[in-house]
């Protein structure tokens, strides 16, 4: 699970689905689901807090995985086309 504090956002809902990048490229990066949300509101101040829940264990590692292999054999045809 990962909490998460960040600018008030109302069309946040519980149940939403966000994709977190944490610019790691491991599964860390992934689309976790809001199970959690709290707003709260101060003077001059709007925040949005969320419980998040992983939704999609391995789905986007597993796709980046697949696209590096990909693009990896393309450049090795390019290679030897030039």
């Amino acid at each position: 699970n990962i909490n998460l504090e960040l600018l008030g956002c109302p069309f946040i809902d519980r149940g939403t689905q966000i994709f977190v990048d944490t610019g790691t490229g491991t599964d860390l990066d992934n689309v976790y689901t809001v199970n959690n949300i709290t707003h709260t509101v101060r003077s001059g101040e709007y925040l949005t807090s969320l419980s998040l829940a992983l939704t999609a264990q391995g789905a986007i590692s597993s796709t980046r995985r697949k696209l590096s292999k990909k693009l990896k054999i393309a450049a090795k045809s390019i290679k030897k086309n030039t």
